[in-house]
């Protein structure tokens, strides 16, 4: 981080590793898409048990109904396995590049956000009115600046005060920021 600036009111860390961007995945897969994947689980378990039924009722073969469970069963079980190979890509296109284990620094001046990695010598100047939403997890905060686009930082890292701290800080600058 550059030396010319003031000192930071928070600073923090994270690397690049598994544990960080699994938890990370978790955290932005939930929302409008797990209820939507939810809502399809569901509607194929209630038209298996449905078919089950007329099945049963009318003398008809069960296996469109015991087919239909098991698509209900493989798809909830694609989520957990989706997150995987999501972060194992995301791991190796990191290696790939030669930034596996890159460490990110953050300073959260009175002004800015200052974000600069290990193995870099540019910092990246973020306003805070950029910031949209602030997420928390068991071991990170996640701080959004679009859709898709966010930033993480391990809450072991973080000092200058407290993760509360922090979030109250954000929405000082910035009070459209949204937490979660």
């Amino acid at each position: 981080m550059s030396e010319g600036k003031e000192n930071p009111r928070f600073w923090g860390q994270c690397t690049f590793n598994k544990a960080t961007f699994t938890e990370a995945t978790w955290a932005t897969l939930r929302g409008a898409r797990t209820w939507v994947r939810v809502c399809f689980a569901l509607f194929f378990l209630a038209f298996s048990i449905y078919y089950l039924t007329l099945s049963i009722r009318w003398g008809l073969s069960p296996v469109y109904a015991i087919l239909m469970f098991f698509i209900t069963l493989v798809y909830s079980l694609l989520l957990p396995l989706n997150v995987h190979f999501i972060v194992r890509r995301q791991l190796k296109r990191m290696e790939e590049m030669g930034k596996a284990d890159t460490r990110i620094d953050f300073a959260f001046h009175d002004d800015c956000l200052l974000i600069g990695a290990s193995t870099e010598e540019k910092e990246e100047n973020t306003a805070y009115d950029r910031i949209v939403r602030v997420q928390e997890t068991k071991n990170l905060l996640l701080i959004w600046r679009r859709q898709r686009l966010y930033y993480f930082i391990e809450k072991a890292t973080l000092s200058g005060g407290t993760e509360k701290e922090l979030i109250a800080f954000l929405k000082e600058k910035n009070p459209e920021i949204k937490t979660r």
